[in-house]
């Protein structure tokens, strides 16, 4: 598990199961059962306009292209959650989906568990962005608002189940739960990756570079299929 750290925030896919935050709003319950299930990891992030494609990839080390254009990973934690389909009326169920949280959000969630005693499975979490930053708050929830031990059980059950769970379980799919955030597995592979995200308007890492201001590499001029063959769009 060399790319991950469990258990605590490192310093620094499949976009249908990420949570998708509304600004106006969001309640979520957790999953993971311990703080140790959860897995974490420099994460980096290049965004329209500042740059020319959108896209975010897990950092591989110090041989990742992310490096190379000069930007900086931010640490990661990814926690599985359950989102009430109707936050009013819990009983009309919930989906499941996998939080990216920042390093802010996993100590806030951190410190209940390890200064208040609270328990991670089911804490609720409210986030909303009233204005330009996200609030987030964490905490056992009132017994209104709390969502059943037996369904908390189920959905963790369905997430073991898919070997997306516990990392310490035998069973435990880390090449699947790295495709899933984000694990590009290397240098070559997160080159077509980035070139593949402009859609046509660059066509080689020299004008990646070009974009970012940089100079222009002697391999840099074409993508080498041998090297990406392993390539996953």
């Amino acid at each position: 598990m060399g790319i991950f750290t469990k258990g605590e925030m490192v310093t620094v896919g499949n976009g249908n199961v990420y949570l998708k935050r509304d600004p106006k709003g969001t309640v979520v319950y957790v999953l993971n059962p311990t703080l140790d299930t959860i897995l974490s990891a420099p994460k980096f992030g290049i965004f329209k306009p500042k740059a020319p494609v959108n896209a975010s990839w897990i950092s591989i080390g110090k041989e990742d292209v992310g490096f190379e254009l000069g930007e900086k990973p931010s640490a990661k934690a990814f926690i599985w959650v359950l989102v009430p389909i109707n936050p009013k009326n819990l009983k009309e169920g919930f989906e499941t989906k996998l939080w990216e949280a920042g390093k802010s959000d996993y100590d806030t969630i951190s410190t209940q568990v390890n200064e208040y005693n609270n328990d991670l499975r089911g804490m609720m979490v409210v986030m909303q962005k009233p204005q330009q930053r996200w609030n987030m708050a964490a905490n056992k929830p009132p017994a209104s608002k709390a969502v059943p031990v037996e369904v908390l059980e189920a959905a963790w059950a369905e997430v073991e189940a898919k070997g997306l769970g516990n990392p310490a379980d035998p069973g435990f799919n880390e090449a699947e739960f790295g495709k899933m955030v984000g694990v590009i597995q290397s240098p070559a592979l997160q080159r077509k990756f980035i070139i593949d995200r402009s859609q046509g308007a660059l066509k080689s890492w020299n004008e990646v570079r070009k974009a970012f201001s940089l100079p222009p590499v002697s391999d840099g001029d074409g993508v080498d299929e041998n090297d990406v063959s392993g390539y996953d769009e």
